[in-house]
């Protein structure tokens, strides 16, 4: 069985939970006071946690089940980050009239600065469309691949790898631009799931933490 299941978390769980970037910097102090920060990871992982939005039994059985088909910490799972699961014209580089094969990816730009992060969950209807449609009106975003802005219907795109592949290699110095909504690759990161109800039988749930995967 792999380690990863194509499979995304129920979004009535991950809609309002919190999620954010993760770095791991190794810090060294010296005995005057200075600090030498080493940067150990060349992209942030995301890190979330989904225990907020579960008020009732039922949302309660609805992790359990997908908690437990996952059994705990050791197969990951696409998740929607409500926050961040939509980009438009993100540019995925240069064609060179060889290459056909573009990974989907993020840009963090600011003055100082351009970073990368390869995507390789891709939304599609394929998952919980009913789910999400009535949680965002507008649904999702089918891929588009766009050269010098104009879109290759003809380029198809891997959902599971974020690969984008052109019949024919783009030319030199075309830019080629993808619009795409992505899921985040996660796992939980706990294998035991305590949950109680209190004296007036509202759930109570501390955390359900999430981390983040490098897909290879």
């Amino acid at each position: 069985m792999p380690a990863f299941h194509e499979v995304l978390m129920p979004v009535r769980i991950s809609y309002g939970a919190s999620f954010g970037p993760e770095f791991f910097t190794k810090i060294g102090r010296t005995d005057g006071g200075f600090e030498q920060r080493i940067p150990v990871w060349a992209n942030a992982r995301m890190k979330g946690d989904v225990a907020k939005n579960i008020h009732t039994s039922a949302e309660y059985l609805t992790v359990l089940h997908f908690f437990s088909n996952r059994l705990g910490r050791a197969y990951g799972f696409r998740v929607m980050n409500p926050l961040h699961f939509r980009v438009a014209d993100q540019n995925l580089g240069t064609g060179d009239g060889v290459e056909v094969d573009f990974q989907l990816r993020l840009e963090y730009t600011d003055p100082l600065f351009t970073g990368f992060r390869d995507i390789k969950k891709i939304a599609d209807t394929s998952f919980n469309t009913a789910t999400v449609l009535e949680l965002f009106s507008s649904g999702f975003v089918a891929p588009v691949v766009k050269e010098d802005g104009t879109p290759n219907g003809a380029v198809t795109v891997d959902i599971n790898t974020g690969v984008a592949t052109f019949p024919v290699a783009p030319a030199g110095a075309v830019v080629i631009e993808a619009d795409f909504d992505f899921h985040e690759a996660m796992r939980f990161d706990i294998d035991y799931l305590p949950a109680s109800l209190d004296e007036f039988e509202s759930l109570n749930l501390q955390s359900i933490p999430l981390t983040g995967l490098l897909i290879a």
